[in-house]
């Protein structure tokens, strides 16, 4: 006859390597887990970088254009000077179409004003232009940091079956072999019975 340790005994070490088939479970999907931090992190930074670097570049042509315009407009400013003077000096009262020198003065001062004018619009586009450069990449930074956490809350990882947890199990495990090996027993008596009744009929 069976002894109920036997079948304890079964119970427990099957329970065990359940258990020890569940650990590895959870180890594989931490390294996963893990791995796929790593791999997010990565594309992560790389992103972020690239975005520092594009705003770095956009800076940059912002002052490049702003000297661009600051020499630009000297040089019309420097250029105004050298026809005013040019002209005060010729000493005349009028030009070819009737034309008197404050006039053709005015016109030159006019022209100057619309040269500069356009300089200046084209710097402000360009100011415009470069900010709405910054808000996007500034958009996209806050949206590639939102994918990032996604990805990483989409794998997270998991926890190992606590001590207690672990006892329970394998308390579950000696009370389920006891059962079975109850069970098992259960048949006994009548098969002794009958034995029995076979010897008195004899």
């Amino acid at each position: 006859m069976c002894h109920p340790a036997a079948f304890i005994a079964v119970a427990v070490i099957q329970q065990q390597q359940a258990q020890q088939a569940e650990d590895a479970q959870v180890r594989a999907m931490n390294q996963a887990a893990e791995q796929n931090a790593k791999m997010q992190g990565e594309a992560y930074q790389h992103d972020m970088a690239s975005a520092y670097a594009e705003e770095i570049n956009i800076e940059k042509e912002g002052y490049k254009s702003a000297e661009d315009a600051a020499s630009a407009k000297l040089d019309m400013l420097v250029m105004a000077r050298e026809d005013q003077a040019r002209l005060q000096s010729q000493n005349f009262e009028t030009v070819g179409g009737g034309q008197t020198a404050d006039a053709i003065m005015g016109n030159l001062r006019r022209h100057i004003a619309n040269n500069v004018r356009d300089l200046e619009d084209n710097f402000q586009r360009g100011v415009t232009s470069r900010r709405q450069e910054r808000g996007g990449i500034t958009r996209d930074r806050i949206s590639r940091r939102l994918q990032y956490k996604s990805a990483l809350q989409s794998m997270p990882t998991q926890s190992y079956a606590s001590a207690n947890e672990r006892m329970l199990k394998t308390g579950g495990a000696v009370f389920q072999g006891y059962a079975g090996y109850k069970s098992y027993t259960k048949v006994t008596p009548a098969a002794d019975t009958g034995t029995s009744s076979t010897k008195l009929n004899a």
